[in-house]
């Protein structure tokens, strides 16, 4: 006899391939057995004796095999997450020693438990974990990618340097009213209010949120320039 492991999902073993050479006639009991093949599903996990006996009454001869079967890793994986568009998120696995993700796209490293994951497009992974007995085991998790707001800061515009106020408008067409803007730059309130301080370009920036969280920005130019000197001419007498 010998001993062989096997895990608990391989499928049927034919015994008699484990023979060498083959005999010639002969019959297999225990645990799992049906004729000549043994199911490690049906037997479970655990170390079984598998008894081979050949002949009949009292001119009998038997050898016995030792067959291990192995449970399949009892495999971890991080749940669900949502992303914005060019945003990554960390995938987690555990119960194995060696790891393959698939697909590569978007992957930082296919071959480690705990890889960085940037799709481009909402993308389902799964995690194929093998442990120390050769046995593996497979779980997947889906990463939904929310796409970035279209964001329009506006055409740009001239203004003249003098304390008037202008009100600059910035939106998401994709969203309508859901998120939130906000202004940034020389001489711009959060909120788009724009008073010259001085003549010059000025790039202002408006960053739009959406209900998703993410977030996107679009740019104008605001070129101030200085007013004109009225001269109604000399004084006539």
């Amino acid at each position: 006899g010998l001993d062989f492991d096997t895990c608990i999902d391989v499928g049927i073993i034919d015994l008699t391939s484990l023979q060498n050479p083959t005999p010639i006639g002969g019959t297999w009991s225990g645990v799992g057995v049906s004729g000549v093949n043994f199911d490690p599903a049906l037997a479970g996990a655990g170390t079984y004796e598998i008894v081979y006996t050949v002949g009949n009454g009292t001119c009998l001869t038997r050898d016995t095999i030792n067959i291990s079967v192995n449970p399949l890793p009892v495999l971890t994986i991080s749940p669900a997450a949502v992303i914005c568009l060019n945003d990554s998120t960390q995938l987690t696995a555990s119960g194995g020693v060696s790891y393959s993700w698939s697909p590569s796209t978007g992957i930082s490293d296919t071959s480690i438990n705990n890889p960085m994951a940037s799709p481009g497009v909402t993308t389902t992974y799964t995690v194929s974990v093998t442990d120390g007995n050769g046995c593996e085991n497979s779980e997947s998790v889906t990463i939904t990618v929310n796409p970035l707001p279209v964001v329009e800061a506006g055409n740009d515009i001239t203004l003249c340097n003098q304390p008037i106020a202008e009100t600059l408008t910035g939106y998401s067409p994709t969203t309508g009213a859901g998120g939130t803007g906000v202004w940034t730059g020389q001489d711009v309130s959060a909120a788009g209010v724009f008073t010259p301080s001085g003549v010059g370009s000025f790039t202002l920036t408006y960053t739009f949120t959406d209900l998703n969280t993410c977030e996107n920005f679009d740019t104008l130019v605001v070129t101030v320039i200085p007013p004109v000197i009225a001269d109604a001419g000399v004084n006539l007498q």
